[in-house]
């Protein structure tokens, strides 16, 4: 598919085409977190480890700046991506190979500057420099990303994990990323209205550092959900804000309908 084609398909909410937005599609998948103990003696003999993992939902400055960044999800996707370093002991340089929420073309930009793979401002550049694939300094989405394979929500996550442990066992086939021995999920942010960074976050997002063997520094070696591992899921939103508004929104629409309904009877009365 050429970049003509990308630019010359349908409009869906400018300037993002149709072949620039992921299509929804059906699927499942499951993923089993062992012990060691379990590892060996099923005969397990590539382990990759999780290293860290971390999870956070909105602050309330994401509303409150009314900054198009904020909303979609950087800030959270930031504040996730340093905790999950810091626990881990990994810089974002250390990182081979990400896989990450590219529902929609911009959404990639946005997130490797986020993720710390390139400083603010410069991710136009990365992909100019051509480090954000093979060859250059970190391979992102060789499985094609959303918007290749599609977008089946609740299994895009775990297609993200297998793809990523296919990596780091050196499994991968013609899309396997040389050496690779550390890499980064990022499950994206859900928003209130579906799936993607589009209207803030429900609860993302899921950042998770994957390692092999010898490569997960101080990191815990088998994790279970963010809570278990002891990291934060922030509920920052401004919930009580946001119930007021809607409230106040809900009474005015009750005062208008009552106001309608008691003005029709009346002119029933009269009548």
């Amino acid at each position: 598919m050429t970049l003509e084609e990308v630019l010359a398909s349908p409009m869906q909410a400018p300037p993002l085409t149709r072949l620039q937005c992921c299509p929804p599609t059906c699927g499942a998948a499951a993923a089993i977190v062992c012990s060691d103990e379990f590892a060996k003696k099923h005969n397990i003999s590539k382990p990759i480890y999780i290293a860290a993992q971390s999870m956070y939902t909105d602050f309330s400055g994401s509303f409150e700046n009314r900054s198009p960044m904020s909303i979609v999800g950087y800030d959270m996707t930031a504040a996730a991506a340093k905790e999950v370093y810091a626990n881990a002991g990994i810089g974002p340089d250390e990182v081979d190979v990400v896989e990450l929420h590219d529902c929609f073309t911009c959404n990639e930009l946005v997130t490797y500057e986020a993720l710390g793979l390139t400083p603010e401002g410069t991710a136009e550049k990365f992909i100019e420099d051509g480090d954000n694939t093979y060859g250059g300094r970190i391979v992102t989405n060789p499985s094609g990303g959303l918007l290749s394979k599609g977008h089946p929500l609740g299994a895009t996550g775990l297609a993200q994990c297998a793809e990523l442990v296919w990596q780091l066992r050196g499994e991968a086939g013609v899309r396997q990323v040389e050496g690779a021995r550390i890499g980064l999920r990022d499950d994206g942010v859900e928003d209130r209205g579906g799936e993607g960074d589009g209207l803030g976050g429900a609860h993302g997002p899921e950042l998770e550092l994957v390692a092999r063997e010898g490569e997960r520094r101080g990191a815990v070696a088998v994790a279970g959900m963010p809570r278990q591992l002891g990291h934060r899921a922030r509920p920052e939103v401004e919930q009580v804000a946001l119930e007021g508004a809607l409230r106040e929104a809900l009474l005015d629409l009750h005062q208008d309908v009552g106001e309608h309904l008691a003005e029709e009877d009346r002119d029933d009365r009269g009548r």
